[in-house]
């Protein structure tokens, strides 16, 4: 398969080594930056371009969207109208999106919102233990997160990253929460789980079948400059790559994503202070 890949930051340069990894090896990538492109070329070997025109020209089984998250939709339409299939890194609520929606109904093109949180190893730890009944009956759920903003791209500085640039602020804002956010505790009629991602370990709470504590919740290999592995996002890419070859269905869409942008939509709007 072709790929291109939209955008060479932090998560357009993970995405390759993603492809790479499981063996593609027809790359183009495409962004503005003169250092981001020559980083791209020189690191993993793939030829790069400065002009969209000349970019989305090129012939390609399918698209990887890695800019900031108001641009998704735009190209998610410009693949649509070109039969390519295509997935978008985290997004944020865009007013073209039902378009993109019906549109994709229409044509049957394979849309791939991101939901690499699904593949992390301790929220589908944590799915398996409820499922289990390790802590019995699921009553409350917490979830918290945070990060100090200059050590989330320590490669440059956060003042030109998307969350502070002259985007709207709100909109950038979730963007960094959706990237950010860590799933927290869970606590049943049994017990509590205790997911610590900083910590990467998760504690179990039950009187019943005793505590434990598991460590090392996201095994594997960190580049440097980065915080987590790559493998959940190689899984994610790999479910990817099969679906645009429809060996099987995505399995998050742009209805649930926008549900859950709605959901949090509202609760800026009812948060104090």
């Amino acid at each position: 398969m072709k790929f291109l890949v939209i955008g060479l930051g932090s998560m357009g340069k993970r995405r390759i080594r993603c492809l790479k990894r499981l063996g593609v090896t027809e790359i183009l990538g495409f962004d503005l930056k003169d250092d981001r492109r020559e980083e791209a070329r020189s690191k993993y070997g793939i030829d790069v371009v400065a002009d969209w025109a000349e970019a989305k020209a090129q012939p390609a089984d399918a698209w990887i969207v890695s800019t900031p998250p108001d641009t998704h939709v735009t190209y998610g339409l410009q693949a649509v109208e070109r039969n390519i299939a295509f997935f978008t890194e985290a997004g944020v609520t865009d007013p073209k999106t039902d378009v993109l929606i019906a549109r994709l109904k229409e044509t049957r093109v394979v849309g791939a919102p991101s939901c690499t949180m699904r593949y992390y190893f301790g929220p589908r730890r944590i799915k398996r233990l409820i499922a289990d009944e390790a802590i019995g009956r699921p009553l409350s759920f917490t979830y918290h997160c945070g990060q100090y903003l200059p050590d989330w791209h320590p490669w440059e500085s956060y003042k030109n990253s998307m969350s502070l640039t002259g985007r709207p602020a709100r909109a950038a804002n979730r963007a960094v929460r959706a990237l950010l956010a860590r799933r927290r505790i869970r606590s049943g009629r049994g017990g509590i789980l205790l997911a610590r991602q900083a910590q990467r370990d998760l504690d179990a709470d039950n009187p019943e079948r005793q505590s434990w504590t598991e460590k090392l919740l996201e095994q594997g290999t960190v580049e440097p400059g980065y915080t987590h592995a790559d493998e959940p996002y190689v899984s994610e890419i790999a479910d990817f790559v099969a679906a645009a070859r429809k060996e099987r269905p995505w399995p998050y869409s742009y209805e649930d994503d926008e549900d859950i942008l709605r959901l949090l939509a509202r609760a800026e709007s009812c948060s104090v202070g």
